[in-house]
C-alpha cells in the first residue's frame, strides 16, 4: 500500500488558499506540512535536508490514505472522512492500531467505544464528506 497523506491549505493570502492537496506528511513545531510529489528534496549534509516546496496544512484536517476505496472509486481517508455504510449508518473514518475503523455518530458526536473495524467489506458505502468541510454532516 502507498503511504499518501492530505491536508487542507492553510489561509495564508496567496492562491489556491484552502485546497485539499495530497504527498507526504512532514510535522515540525507544531506544524503541518505536505510534501507534494514535485517538491524540491536534496540531502545537504548527515542530518541536514533542504526541502522546498512545502505546503503548509491545517493539521486539524491532516489524514492518512486507509488503502482503500469506496464503492464510487474515492479513496478514503482516515482522520476525518465520513462515510455512509450500505444500511445508511454514518461514522467517521478514523485509523487505528492495525488498520483504520469506522466511529458510528450518535447525537453529534462519534462513539469511541463502539466501532467497526475488519468486520464487513467497507468498499460498500461511500464517503459522502469530512469533518473539515461537512461538520454539519454529523450533527443530529
Amino acid at each position: 500500500m502507498d503511504i499518501k497523506f492530505r491536508g487542507k491549505l492553510k489561509a495564508i493570502g496567496q492562491e489556491g488558499d484552502g485546497e485539499w492537496v495530497f504527498g507526504d506528511l512532514l510535522t515540525n513545531k507544531g506544524c503541518s506540512y505536505i510534501v507534494p510529489e514535485y517538491a524540491d528534496i536534496e540531502h545537504m549534509d548527515e542530518d541536514i535536508w533542504e526541502i522546498q516546496g512545502l505546503l503548509p496544512v491545517d493539521s486539524a484536517s491532516v489524514g492518512m490514505w486507509t488503502g482503500q476505496k469506496d464503492k464510487n472509486g474515492k479513496e478514503i481517508f482516515g482522520e476525518g472522512d465520513i462515510y455512509k455504510d450500505a444500511d445508511g449508518i454514518i461514522s467517521v473514518v478514523e485509523m487505528a492500531v492495525d488498520g483504520w475503523a469506522l466511529f458510528p455518530i450518535t447525537e453529534g458526536t462519534p462513539v469511541r467505544n463502539l466501532y467497526w473495524q475488519n468486520v464487513y467489506d467497507k468498499t460498500k458505502g461511500e464517503v459522502i464528506g469530512n469533518v473539515t468541510d461537512n461538520p454539519e454532516l454529523i450533527k443530529d
